[in-house]
């Protein structure tokens, strides 16, 4: 029997191992290490599958389960352990700052202590605590130095698959990051708050960094280098990144603002008027953050009339209204001498 061939060796005995009892060692050992391989691979591949990466806790303090950090360096380079770089990813997060990648980040899957080594994942599925401004936003993106949180947005880095109701601290489940690609880095030059949706008019580039912008507010009409702000207001000096797309979302003003208007920049607003022109209005959103058009960028000619014959050959203009009224600075046009022959031409 089984039981007679595995029963333990007595003190002061030969020892003598039955063929049975060796194969039974023989076969728990083999059984052990598939399972220490098995156990490996699997965690390993639920590692890759999830984005669930080793993390080194490098911000200022411990961080609770869930918590929101920037992805840093790797914890070992490649230059200080080639193998070790290579067979454990794990990198380093810290509290995000203002202009921080914003797809580059990890949600704590465990407490971590300040220098300490634990899971994190870096894409996925995950809950995670959110701010909710409103509760018909879809989408949430982390804050310069808050780790406790997501905060929601009509547009972001992370989808919400779901959440508590209400407004405020919520709990939810979110997908991240998602829509990345090409995005425009824009910096708060105006000295005002930017509401969402206000009309930015592009006022210089970085010298170093591509896509990258300083942004005001317009100070001309119709002015035609502008872009929307997406997502959450942007105070004074702070930056974001954010996608640019054909179909854009403007703060709009004018009660009977209807698809088919023209608008433009009004000098001096964050708002998109009727009375302007650059963009062609498709629809007209009214919320509680105000009335936004979605357009596209149209480019037409403004609408020019004539104000008075002036000698040497010149017309006085300037940019009418849809009704005929003018509006902006006047400015010359050089006039062509026709001829005879032109008389009665079409």
């Amino acid at each position: 029997m089984a039981g007679d061939d595995l029963k333990k060796a007595v003190k002061g005995e030969a020892l003598r191992i039955p063929a049975a009892a060796y194969n039974a060692f023989v076969d728990a050992a083999n059984y052990h290490r598939s399972r220490a391989l098995g156990q490996s691979a699997e965690a390993g591949g639920r590692g890759a599958q999830s984005g669930i990466v080793f993390v080194r806790n490098r911000s200022a303090a411990d961080q609770d389960r869930f918590a929101i950090l920037a992805l840093g360096d790797a914890v070992i380079s490649p230059q200080e352990n080639d193998l070790e770089f290579q067979s454990k990813v794990a990198l380093d997060v810290r509290e995000a700052a203002d202009g921080d990648h914003e797809m580059k980040y990890a949600v704590l899957q465990e407490p971590l202590k300040k220098d300490g080594l634990g899971r994190g994942m870096v894409f996925g599925v995950t809950p995670v605590h959110l701010d909710v401004q409103e509760e018909y936003d879809d989408y949430a993106s982390f804050e310069a130095g808050e780790t406790g949180c997501l905060k929601t947005a009509s547009a972001g880095t992370a989808r919400i698959l779901w959440k508590e109701s209400g407004t405020g601290r919520k709990w939810g489940v979110v997908h991240f990051p998602v829509d990345d690609g090409l995005r425009l880095k824009v910096t708060n030059g105006s000295g005002e708050t930017i509401p969402e949706g206000g009309a930015m008019a592009l006022t210089g580039a970085d010298p170093e960094a591509p896509f990258a912008f300083t942004v005001s507010k317009p100070s001309k009409d119709s002015q035609m280098n502008v872009i929307p702000l997406v997502g959450a207001p942007l105070a004074p000096g702070e930056s974001r990144r954010m996608r640019f797309a054909p179909l854009m979302r403007f703060l709009a003003e004018g009660s009977e603002l209807a698809a088919g208007d023209m608008v433009g920049t009004a000098s001096g607003s964050w708002a998109l008027g009727k009375t302007k022109f650059g963009f062609l209005v498709l629809a007209v959103q009214s919320s509680p953050a105000g009335q936004f058009a979605y357009v596209f960028f149209n480019g037409l000619v403004p609408v020019l009339r004539a104000v008075y014959d002036a000698s040497g050959g010149q017309v006085e203009v300037q940019a009418a209204t849809s009704g005929g009224a003018g509006q902006g600075d006047q400015f010359s046009l050089a006039v062509i001498p026709g001829s005879d022959d032109d008389e009665g031409s079409p």
